[in-house]
């Protein structure tokens, strides 16, 4: 089950309009970030992953936009989704230390204590890697649409109904406790609205025609007084018929103090989400007020831990700490 904020929420925006990137602004940075992951093989084959990031600096008009950084990825998992191969594009020491891995279990931990990767702190590359969980948690929503049509059965992913507590979706009582997903519930979610814009966000999405699972970001951040950051997170997965359905979609505002770079005010706005509870997150995010943005990355798994947190809104909030990261490519104010 799916559900769009327009369900539930008054006054919510379509989805269109909720999932269109907003234009880039003068005097700004842009990083976009995609990861497609697939099983040629059907679902007891290989789980295979093609990721990209990009950088990307608009100046004050009319100058035109430029590339600052390009990283790709390509991993291969058993299917089980153990790393079996890692290729980065620039290269990344420390990479083969990833091998034989488990891509869910523990990953975060170890690439954080990975010597060779502190190289990449700053490159789109590390969100990339840590959105390697991500991706592979929610690559399960994608048999809830193949697995009758003609895939190999396989196993039964082990992560498919999450044990109750594991996040404030699944608290006591919850809907998503009992509830069974039905095509009707399906929500569509629209191909990329760019506005029209080529550098809106970065080209090589892998459009595949069998079961395959995406997820995308976009971070915006700009100086106005303050610093300020708009993101855009968004999970989806194919169906037989050619479209893509929605499994999560949050829209996130905050700001912070230019000096010390601690947050001030953020808000998110959720656009699709597996279950209704799931639309309690945002009151969360409150408590990360006064948070400097290079923490949220270690912080907030902490802080919004089990039922006081959305595994996804965390997910999206986490990403924040980019933020201070790009602010360095921007020019001094």
């Amino acid at each position: 089950m799916t559900v769009a904020a327009a369900d539930i929420l008054p006054d919510a925006p379509d989805l269109a309009t909720a999932l269109r990137l907003p234009p880039r602004r003068a005097d700004s940075i842009r990083r976009t970030l995609s990861l497609d992951g697939c099983r040629p093989e059907g679902r007891a084959g290989p789980f295979l992953i093609a990721a990209r990031g990009r950088d990307l600096r608009t100046p004050p008009a009319p100058a035109a936009p430029e590339i600052l950084t390009e990283d790709t990825l390509r991993v291969r998992l058993s299917p089980d989704k153990i790393i079996e191969a890692l290729d980065a594009s620039p290269a990344a020491d420390g990479l083969e230390d990833l091998i034989g891995r488990s891509s869910l279990r523990g990953f975060r931990a170890a690439l954080a204590a990975t010597p060779g990767l502190g190289a990449i702190a700053g490159r789109p590359l590390r969100v990339l890697l840590d959105d390697l969980v991500g991706l592979s948690i929610i690559e399960g929503a994608v048999w809830l649409h193949w697995s009758s049509n003609g895939q190999p059965p396989g196993p039964p992913p082990p992560d498919r109904r999450p044990p109750v507590g594991t996040c404030l979706g699944f608290r006591p009582g919850s809907s998503a406790l009992t509830a069974r997903h039905a095509p009707e519930e399906t929500v569509f979610v629209p191909p990329l609205e760019t506005g029209g814009d080529p550098y809106a966000f970065h080209p090589g999405l892998v459009d595949d025609a069998g079961p395959s699972v995406r997820r995308l970001r976009c971070i915006d951040v700009w100086r106005d007084g303050d610093l300020h950051i708009h993101a855009l997170f968004q999970d989806s997965v194919t169906l037989p018929d050619g479209r893509r359905a929605g499994v999560h979609a949050y829209a996130l505002r905050a700001t912070a103090d230019a000096r010390t770079h601690r947050l001030t005010a953020i808000a998110a706005t959720p656009t699709l989400l597996p279950h209704r509870e799931c639309f309690d997150g945002p009151a969360s995010l409150h408590g990360l007020i006064g948070l400097p943005l290079p923490e949220l990355r270690d912080t907030v798994p902490g802080l919004l831990r089990g039922i006081a947190g959305c595994t996804h809104l965390n997910d999206a909030a986490r990403a924040l700490t980019e933020a201070a990261i790009l602010l360095r490519l921007l020019p001094a104010a």
